[in-house]
């Protein structure tokens, strides 16, 4: 995926369940880990200047997830995030995350842009619309 961007998330005991595996739901919070990493790295803006300087977010509104081996306490997990469609309003964001050769999930992740001051979905702006457009892992 020639414009994907990729980094890497180092699993950390407290992540962890009582089985000694990464919870679920921290596999969720590591995507979105790297969807902010994603915009810095590779969208030429950090996100979290898009939220408090320009009001905009990107919440998450749908989600789909295969997960497909345990992930576990120092096990770096290499993610490649990609855009695969950019609507209107909304986007939809794809994650794979890998544990050396082992894939751990795939994800998609459909998120609204949105005004955070009045908390609706608003059209994406044309300089982040051509940004989204740019993270195509297929081309």
């Amino acid at each position: 995926m020639t414009n994907a961007f990729q980094t890497s998330i180092e699993v950390r005991f407290g992540d962890c369940d009582p089985a000694g595996i990464v919870y679920y739901p921290t596999l969720y919070h590591y995507c979105h880990v790297a969807f902010e990493e994603a915009w810095g790295g590779a969208l030429g803006v950090r996100y979290a200047d898009l939220c408090q300087r320009d009001r905009i977010g990107f919440p998450t509104v749908h989600v789909e997830t295969d997960f497909r081996h345990p992930a576990r306490y120092g096990d770096a997990l290499d993610f490649t995030v990609w855009v695969s469609r950019v609507g209107a309003t909304s986007v939809v964001f794809e994650f794979a995350a890998s544990a050396g050769r082992i894939e751990v999930l795939r994800s998609s992740h459909t998120k609204v842009c949105t005004d955070l001051d009045t908390l609706t979905k608003r059209a994406i702006p044309d300089a982040i619309r051509a940004r989204l457009e740019a993270l195509d892992g297929t081309r």
